[in-house]
């Protein structure tokens, strides 16, 4: 192996200043509870987040039944009555009822206050993703101070310690309380203070904080949720008091602070749950113990982009790099690392997955609600969960969307009038009922089998017969049940899909009116559709996911046939005259290329089915409509788009492109911790244009898609094939990355050096099977025998395989 990339490296966030407000802090998390450290020297504060904390919401308690209603939308579309049909369904949906999703909050906030007058020196603060450990520290005087904070993964508790270099420093002040309500703001900027009753008290060394949420008195209204945290003040040297609702510390070595978060409890929570903290043990020994089981996730995989130079390089002055066009190595390899480390934390077993923020959010009105966007952005923050070798964050994901199977089978049946299950355009934490009522969201019926690809990809990724047979396969069928009877046949026999959508976009003619373009009638927009190209590419997955996973089994259901038939019956993709595929395979809705989504070319990426060796004309019409998006459509993007763009890119083999993606969303998206935001939060003028409340949006989307993003760069697999480096930017000419994991069950350790032109590889693969390889720069695959369980090494030279060595084999 090339080993001048070999050295181990720290994977550190390191930021010279502290946060002004909660989206620019220092995250931590361990699957369910979330921090947000802001790294104040004198008044400071955390952040508390609990994943199953949501408020508000309503909806009736079933779906209304409006599938017979169904006959006459199609009836409407099939005469072109667009506008008509445009809000039909969700007209008749709204009769005589409330809908609208809860929203992700806030929890709480532990308030430090030091009691420093005087400026301090040398100030830094800095998150190990390695371990979690968020470190803030600075000089007063003579004596340096530290905090250092982490959210345990073994015990489920929040671990805080000040330690001082001068015995008998530390003066402070704790409190625990809600998150200020200036946080509390609507979309439109007008303050909207939370419907919550709250106390906090003090006793002895311990903080109690109890919270109960007030609801409407509505037969729709969503139950009211309680909440709180206790937190305990462990004081070396010095004193400790109560003072009114806070705890004091003076002339104290060091002082530890453990706090124990709850959801839907009564106050007596409080009271068990001190006694937990009292028996935890040492501070270091927690933190021992949870470093472990974080660092066995993280450091599976590495990636080295031969930048020690960089890497002291603070994020401020990695993004001021950035701003002036140069993406440094050092930050693309941090933001890498970052998303990973954003997945670990904040999706883990037993826990709700990622939502639109993670697990941290400090808005009570946060940005669409914070919710699981299934048409786009929920599948994006799952995207390198498996390249990434980070398998177990997927179980969260996999288990929220089966626990509600029962509400998307409602759904389907009283919706749309079919079997099988349709999952909504958005959910939160109540149910999988479907309260997304926009045109848009309502008429979109992709959501159910977008989602099913993670569950066949985990297949793909880890050989488990077991998942495929008893999760995998059971879901995936119930979503071919849906197209069986949703998808209706022309006079050719081939299917129309009706209603459709494709994700958030419509055609010119059907837009708002906005300057030069035409406008639907009455100027209102019209999302309703006929045959996105994206409703077809999803079916067509669906139907070949379930023949081919049960042919691995070796079982023939009966359904197999209607499965086939069905597959034949998927029409072909359309190009249109300027060669780029069509977001929609119908004469009335042509192409509208100003739009963030990039959905219908779905069949190259997320999707595989598009390839350049076997259908290069289709591939060719993906990167003409990728082209358009991004020559047309730059100012209509947003953070996420730009790493969706990366990721197709990358598919498409144009490591350039890819970079330059990434390289504007650094520009435009990317705040000073590295959190992604959904536009350009300083309106620089390459996104759309959007605020939120007090900014654009925090949208944690992106930073799951850079990663990945990268991942495609750097390796592409589906079974039976890998590309090595199918994408790799002139800026990375040397680098290595350990333990990418492929499809087929194959790990990969790649170390290049462009300059020798020389790429070694290592396989690891878990069955013995023969697999194609395509080399940096080679057009054909090179077929490579890979034994179980024994790595195999090939060195390519840029004119072949210069060497391989095969177990027990030697050097061939």
């Amino acid at each position: 192996m090339t080993n001048a990339t070999d050295t181990e490296h720290n994977h550190e966030i390191t930021m010279q200043t502290p946060a002004v407000d909660w989206r620019d802090g220092l995250p931590s998390g361990n699957g369910q509870i979330g921090v947000v450290h802001f790294g104040n020297v004198n008044r400071d504060r955390l952040l508390l987040n609990h994943e199953k904390l949501w408020s508000g919401g309503m909806s009736p308690e079933q779906v209304p039944d409006v599938s017979g209603f169904m006959p006459e939308l199609r009836k409407m579309l099939t005469e072109g009555r667009y506008q008509e049909a445009n809000n039909f369904l969700p007209g008749k949906m709204r009769e005589g009822n409330t809908y609208s999703e809860a929203r992700y909050q806030p929890l709480g906030n532990l308030f430090i206050d030091l009691g420093f007058e005087d400026a301090c020196r040398d100030y830094s603060r800095a998150l190990d993703m390695t371990t979690g450990e968020i470190r803030t520290s600075w000089c007063d005087g003579d004596c340096t101070f530290t905090k250092r904070a982490f959210v345990s993964r073994v015990q489920d508790v929040i671990g805080l310690r000040i330690e001082s270099s001068k015995p008998g420093s530390i003066n402070a002040t704790f409190g625990l309380g809600p998150h200020p309500f200036n946080e509390a703001i609507a979309q439109n900027g007008v303050p909207s203070e939370p419907a919550i009753e709250t106390m906090t008290r003090a006793a002895g060394s311990f903080l109690h904080y109890h919270g109960e949420q007030i609801v409407e008195d509505s037969p729709f209204a969503h139950p009211a949720k309680t909440f709180g945290a206790v937190a305990q003040i462990q004081a070396e040297g010095g004193t400790l008091d109560v003072e009114h609702e806070t705890i004091a510390v003076r002339g104290c070595d060091v002082v530890t602070v453990w706090i124990k978060l709850y959801v839907n409890e009564n106050e007596s929570a409080a009271r068990r749950y001190a006694g937990g903290l009292e028996s935890l043990g040492t501070f270091g020994e927690l933190f021992q113990a949870h470093a472990e089981a974080h660092r066995a996730i993280f450091l599976r995989q590495t990636l080295d982009l031969d930048c020690a130079g960089e890497r002291a390089l603070s994020n401020e002055e990695l993004l001021l790099k950035a701003g002036q066009g140069d993406l440094a190595p050092a930050l693309a390899e941090r933001m890498f690392d970052y998303g990973r480390y954003l997945l670990i934390c904040s999706s883990a077993p037993g826990s709700m997955p990622a939502n639109l923020q993670g697990v941290w959010n400090g808005e009570y009105r946060p940005p669409w609600n914070s919710f699981y966007m299934n048409n786009e952005n929920v599948q994006m923050n799952y995207w390198a969960a498996l390249p990434g070798n980070m398998r177990e964050t997927t179980e969260a994901y996999f288990a929220y969307y089966e626990s509600r199977m029962d509400d998307f089978r409602a759904n389907a049946r009283r919706v749309f009038g079919c079997r099988g299950i349709n999952i909504p355009a958005f959910s939160g934490d109540h149910s999988g009922l479907n309260r997304a009522l926009h045109p848009h969201c309502l008429h979109w019926t992709g959501a159910a089998g977008w989602l099913a690809a993670l569950f066949y990809d985990y297949w793909l990724f880890t050989g488990d017969r077991d998942f495929l047979k008893t999760r995998a396969l059971p879901f995936i069928r119930e979503v071919a049940l849906f197209y069986q009877d949703f998808l209706i046949e022309d006079d050719n026999g081939t299917f129309v899909s009706m209603p459709s959508n494709s994700p958030e976009n419509v055609p010119p003619q059907h837009e708002q009116r906005r300057s030069g373009q035409m406008a639907g009638e009455r100027g209102k927009r019209i999302s309703i559709a006929i045959n996105a190209t994206m409703d077809f590419a999803i079916a067509r997955e669906v139907l070949t996911n379930l023949i081919e996973g049960y042919a691995a089994l070796g079982e023939e259901p009966e359904e197999l046939a209607t499965w086939r038939e069905m597959l034949a019956k998927v029409p072909p993709y359309q190009i249109n005259k300027d060669g780029a595929l069509k977001e929609w395979m119908h004469p009335d809705f042509p192409d509208n290329y100003e739009h963030r989504h990039e959905s219908h070319v779905y069949p190259v990426f997320p999707g595989f089915e598009v390839d350049r060796d076997a259908t290069p004309e289709l591939f060719e019409a993906c990167r003409i409509a990728i082209d358009k998006r991004k020559v047309i459509g730059l100012k209509d993007q947003s953070g996420w788009s730009l790493a969706h763009m990366a990721n197709v890119r990358a598919r498409l083999g144009e490591g350039e492109k890819a970079h330059r993606a990434l390289e504007i969303l650094a520009q435009t998206c990317v705040g000073a911790n590295l959190f992604a935001y959904h536009n350009d939060y300083r309106f620089m003028g390459p996104t759309l244009s959007m605020t939120w409340g007090k900014r654009p949006p925090f949208q944690i989307d992106a930073n799951f898609g850079w990663t990945a993003a990268m991942l495609e760069m750097l390796a592409f697999s589906k079974p039976g094939l890998i590309r090595i480096l199918p994408a790799l930017p002139r800026a990375w000419a040397k680098g290595k990355v350990r333990n990418i994991c492929c499809r087929g069950g194959i790990a990969l350790t790649i170390a290049w050096d462009k300059n020798k032109g020389q790429v070694d590889v290592e396989f690891l693969s878990q069955t013995t099977q023969t697999i194609d390889v395509a080399w940096p720069g080679s057009e054909t695959g090179h077929p490579l025998n890979l034994p179980a369980g024994e790595t195999v090494t090939a060195r390519w030279d840029g004119e072949g395989l210069a060497e391989t060595t095969l177990p027990g084999l030697g050097t061939r």
